[in-house]
């Protein structure tokens, strides 16, 4: 019988699929990266991230499932911009967009928080691909520039322990199906941050 998380994953597959192929997902892992270039994609993940963050750790259902919300992360994007910015680089980003497509994730019972989770998880344990791109395709380390996608230590559950303890939550076919829903949905908001959210970082 699939676990909670292998319905999660077949059942958004899709949709994950769909994100991945936004511009700057492509980008963000071209070979032909540019420190720009990943500054750019940087300032929309800050604001989509941020959004996302918020979404899920002021939810009023976020102590009831405190051990499955993923770690806060936002300020690392924050800390990286600044650090680009003290390197002759400026930008305006607008959080519009993303605080309005993910700001709508509002789910009103946990199931559907955990289905979020599921995905903020996900885009953690993601985030390390990403990481070990970026150190072989630019001048980057993990304290200068490129923490927010760094393997951070970790302070919560592993996967494996994390995915039981969803599966506990999900036992109900009621209730997956719910998580399923709501993880469906914030992929796409995420996908449509990526592909709309404005970005004009340059160099000063």
């Amino acid at each position: 019988m699939p676990t909670a998380t292998q319905v999660l994953h077949d059942r958004t597959q899709v949709r994950h699929t769909e994100l991945e192929h936004v511009s700057i997902a492509r980008d963000l892992m071209s070979p032909q990266l540019t420190v720009s270039r990943y500054i750019e994609i940087l300032g929309v993940w800050s604001s989509a991230w941020g959004a996302l963050e918020r979404r899920i750790w002021d939810s009023p259902l976020a102590l009831e499932v405190s051990a499955l919300l993923p770690p806060r992360r936002a300020h690392l994007a924050q800390d990286d911009l600044l650090f680009w910015q003290a390197q002759g680089y400026r930008a305006t980003i607008s959080t519009a967009e993303a605080n309005s497509l993910i700001g709508a994730l509002r789910p009103a019972q946990i199931p559907g928080l955990l289905g979020i989770c599921y995905v903020a998880r996900g885009a953690s344990l993601g985030s390390k691909v990403i990481s070990q791109h970026l150190k072989q395709v630019l001048p980057l380390s993990d304290v200068q520039g490129a923490s927010f996608f760094a393997d951070q230590a970790e302070k919560s559950l592993t996967w494996p322990q994390w995915s039981q303890c969803l599966g506990t939550q999900l036992a109900e076919p009621e209730a997956l199906a719910q998580a399923v829903v709501w993880a469906d949905a914030t992929f796409v908001a995420l996908r449509d941050a990526f592909a709309r959210a404005p970005s004009d970082w340059v160099a000063a």
